[in-house]
């Protein structure tokens, strides 16, 4: 709350603090702190301390409000979005109550003067850096604010800043801390791996009970998922526009009221001299006049203190009113005319002009009537819509529905919930929106919907008929892929064992190009120098392998073999590089102190809700999401 207008009064430690808090509240829930009912006027208390509703209502309501400035949209108060919004104002204001009321048990405070010393200095109560008591009255009272109610929040705020800087200045690492880190974070290891491909390991072709009993193991990844069939009917703009025809007149009207859009304004390239005086500017035009290069006339007169400078792409509108006119009224290749402005005086050449360009209307006509079809169909869409639901109240199929508003029925047929049928094409239309699409499949069959309305205002009902639920595949209809799935199993397993072999044998001194000699499948791959952050992907490997590579002395084999997308190794790591560093680096250092700062007000917070009972008025809270509440 009034985080806008404190930048200079509450620090990030504040800022982290009640992020923490609010964490803290999405990640318990507030469940777990509702015992008891406070009064109807409080939405919660903490050890026995009122948070006002209206203070609730209030960081509620220009949450709100920033959000819809910003997004530049409504935002429904009893929606998702509106409950997330009143539940972060609530556990701001109960972070705040949490240190204010251990600041009374400390008996801390803030006295009058630095109060009022911290107000002055906002700017966003200054003008011209002096505090400006009609800016202060005017936020305070688009913030909801009384000066009293304001005075004692910035109160508590600098009396809250005073112990979380408290909690700040205690983090104090030592360097060596950060030196190790770096070590750490910046050692680099070069590898080498003898792999053994998947694919170079051969299976036999296994017999149907086999398949059958993969199957039923890996049930879950052979299933064929649910089919819908049934009818639907859309009503959007752009589906009811195609019924909508558009008097010839009207487009071209629209084409006349819209001819900016479809125009491209001329452009000139210019050169301008500019001269502190009439007196200096005349003779330059005179040189220019003469043929001099226009450019060069500032060096031909140096004690006329001229310089020139060239605009491309100039538009009509560009410059100053005074220089626009002059620039357009004069002549490609010509010497304008002095002209004074508020910069002193000025002389334009014409260089170039590219003319105005204007989109023909038969390039732009369909385009425009359907713009028109559009806006008028979207005029029709309440009415439509309304006289849809009077056909299906009176008891009217989706068809019969259909026939009588002239609307078209969309019939899908065998589609599962992401709109593909079992060829695996889409089999709905691209009109059905994935809400559409959840709706269908949560409706029973045999039931003509409710008419339901999509945020960007397409109405729509629907009709399931049939619903053939999921179900795991048969060996018959998936045999190839069931078939694939085991060989690539049995490849991994025997590659696994394979490279299990092969640890055993290396342990025994034997060098990974003695191990391929004998096996021409196997391949050796040196990978690196690389570091811990390195991604495992790039790099061929898996973030577990990376781990095992670094747990690894240097010149040893790794004790497990590593299992990677497309084969199974085993690892041997050949060098490792830890750098020489003197001093930590101060991004680091910074990084470390605020991991430990936000840990240690972690523990704070934890401390705070063990020792002050925080108790909230769920129905209080549930009225500030009401439409009428202000």
């Amino acid at each position: 709350m009034l985080q806008a207008l404190r930048n200079q009064v509450s620090s990030w430690v504040v800022r982290a603090f009640l992020l923490l808090l609010v964490l803290s509240f999405a990640v318990w829930g507030i469940g777990d702190v509702f015992f008891g009912t406070p009064g109807g006027n409080v939405a919660a208390e903490v050890d026995g301390q009122p948070v006002s509703l209206i203070e609730v209502n209030r960081d509620f309501t220009n949450n709100l409000r920033q959000l819809q400035e910003q997004y530049g949209a409504a935002i429904d108060r009893e929606g998702p979005l509106g409950a997330q919004l009143l539940n972060d104002a609530l556990a701001q204001s109960v972070a705040r109550r949490l240190v204010e009321v251990h600041a009374s048990d400390l008996n801390l405070s803030t006295d009058d003067e630095t109060v009022a010393e911290t107000i002055r200095t906002i700017p966003a109560f200054q003008v011209a850096g002096q505090f400006s008591r009609p800016n202060f009255d005017f936020a305070l009272q688009r913030l909801g604010f009384s000066e009293q109610d304001f005075i004692e929040d910035m109160r508590a705020d600098l009396t809250r800043d005073r112990i979380l800087r408290s909690l700040e200045d205690s983090v104090r690492l030592p360097e060596d801390l950060g030196i190790v880190l770096e070590k750490h974070r910046n050692e680099e290891r070069l590898v080498t791996l003898l792999e053994v491909p998947y694919a170079s390991i051969e299976v036999s072709e296994p017999d149907e009970a086999t398949l059958a009993a993969y199957l039923e193991e890996n049930s879950d990844s052979f299933r064929a998922p649910e089919y819908r069939t049934g009818a639907m009917l859309i009503l959007s703009p752009d589906i009811v526009a195609d019924d909508i025809t558009v008097d010839e007149r009207e487009v071209r009207a629209l084409y006349d009221e819209r001819r900016s859009q479809f125009s491209v304004p001329a452009r000139r390239t210019v050169g301008q001299i500019l001269a502190p005086s009439r007196e200096a500017v005349e003779p330059a035009r005179r040189e220019a006049l003469a043929g001099a290069e226009f450019e060069e006339i500032p060096d031909r007169l140096p004690e006329n203190n001229l310089s020139f400078t060239e605009f491309e792409d100039l538009r009509p509108g560009d410059l100053p009113e005074v220089l626009d006119t002059m620039v357009w009224q004069t002549g490609t290749d010509e010497i304008s005319q002095p002209v004074e402005s508020d910069f002193g005086w000025h002389i334009f050449e014409i260089a170039d002009e590219v003319p105005e360009t204007v989109t023909p209307f038969d390039e732009v006509r369909e385009q425009l009537a359907r713009d028109l079809a559009v806006g008028k169909a979207t005029d029709q869409l309440p009415d439509l819509a309304a006289a849809l639901d009077d056909e299906i109240a009176a008891g009217n199929s989706l068809e019969e529905a259909g026939d009588s508003l002239d609307l078209s029925v969309i019939q899908f047929e065998s589609v599962d919930p992401s709109g593909m049928g079992k060829n695996q094409n889409r089999a709905i239309p691209t009109d059905v929106q994935p809400e559409m699409l959840q709706g269908i499949f949560s409706a029973p069959a045999d039931e003509v919907s409710l008419l339901e309305e999509t945020a960007d205002g397409t109405y729509y009902l629907y009709r399931v008929d049939t619903i053939e639920p999921e179900r795991p595949y048969t060996h018959e209809e998936k045999r190839a892929e069931i078939l694939a799935g085991w060989e690539a199993q049995q490849q991994r397993s025997m590659a696994v064992e394979e490279a299990q072999s092969l640890l055993t044998r290396a342990g025994e001194v034997a060098t990974f190009e003695d191990l391929r000699a004998s096996n021409q499948s196997l391949a050796i791959r040196e990978v690196g120098p690389m570091q811990r952050d390195v991604a495992p992907s790039s790099a061929g490997l898996t973030a577990e392998s990376v781990g095992t590579i670094f747990d690894t002395p240097t010149g040893s084999i790794a004790e497990s073999v590593l299992e990677l997308a497309d084969s199974a190794a085993i690892v041997r790591v050949d060098t490792v590089e830890i750098p020489e560093i003197g001093s930590a680096d101060p991004e680091l250092m910074s990084e470390l102190s605020q991991q430990f700062r936000n840990d240690l007000l972690a523990q704070y917070e934890q401390a705070l809700r063990r020792r002050y009972p925080v108790s909230v008025n769920q129905a209080a809270l549930a009225n500030i999401l009401q439409p009428n509440n202000p």
